[in-house]
């Protein structure tokens, strides 16, 4: 059976799983995921007399400030989920690609050092709380 042409890329059959390339229009497109978000955060006013007039401005139609403050808010949460996600999921896999090329030796290293350092910081806690209550 025959691949469709969506499905393959350079000889591989990207719907088995292959990595895709990264085209410069992934890419830019993934720039502007996180530009997008946090240049409404930087521009979005403070002041929500400024918002209502902005509305009233750009839409023509007036707002309460109460409804401005809320709108702001609402902004506000839904840039900041965003920009969460998209970090959540870089990170994912950023973790992903960097547990592929490690050996099972080296992970499980890693995780003795997480360890150690998880435990000497514990010890030192309790040496403050023990000093502190004296």
């Amino acid at each position: 059976m025959n691949a469709y042409a969506c499905c393959v890329t350079g000889g591989v059959r990207a719907a088995n799983g292959g990595p895709r390339p990264a085209t410069r229009a992934r890419q830019g497109l993934a720039a502007v995921r996180w530009m997008v978000p946090s240049g409404i955060l930087a521009l979005l006013p403070k002041c929500p007399a400024c918002i209502a007039a902005y509305v009233a401005i750009g839409g023509g139609i007036g707002i309460s400030m109460s409804t401005a403050m809320y709108l702001r808010m609402g902004v506000e949460a839904l840039c900041i989920a965003l920009l969460v996600y998209f970090a959540v999921r870089w990170g994912r896999r950023f973790v992903g690609r960097w547990k592929a090329r490690r050996s099972p030796d080296s992970y499980q290293a890693s995780k003795n050092i997480v360890r150690r350092v998880r435990n000497i910081l514990w010890a030192e806690s309790k040496r403050r709380e023990t000093y502190l209550s004296r």
